[in-house]
């Protein structure tokens, strides 16, 4: 039972949850980065190549469903459990390392005695 909506437990019904389906790019983000089958919502009235899409169509394995329309929620949920659950891991591993990658050279940028240059 979820005792509030702070983001922490926010992130752990997503986290373990069988699948993600909500109009939040955070949402879909937790998801991916522990391999949640997820949709985003499309808005009503709103074009299909929002940022959830955009999203989803640079950083998502193929065949992972991006967006759909409210009127698409079963089918979209469907797509995305049919998703091999491997293929989902290996994304999520595949992110987490690009980023600790992109981290690391950041890092290893800057110079972490002088805190004013680190700012720059």
């Amino acid at each position: 039972m979820l005792q509030s909506l702070g983001p922490w437990n926010l992130c752990a019904l997503v986290v373990h949850s069988r699948a993600c389906c909500g109009s939040s790019l955070h949402g879909r983000i937790v998801a991916m980065a522990f391999a949640v089958p997820r949709i985003n919502l499309r808005p009503p009235g709103a074009g299909g190549h929002g940022k959830r899409q955009a999203f989803a169509a640079t950083w998502d394995s193929e065949g992972q469903p991006g967006v759909v329309a409210l009127c698409d929620i079963a089918a979209g949920l469907h797509a995305a459990l049919a998703v091999d659950p491997a293929q989902l891991q290996r994304q999520a591993t595949r992110l987490a390392g690009l980023y600790r990658q992109g981290f690391a050279a950041l890092c290893a940028g800057m110079d972490n005695t002088d805190p004013a240059k680190a700012l720059r």
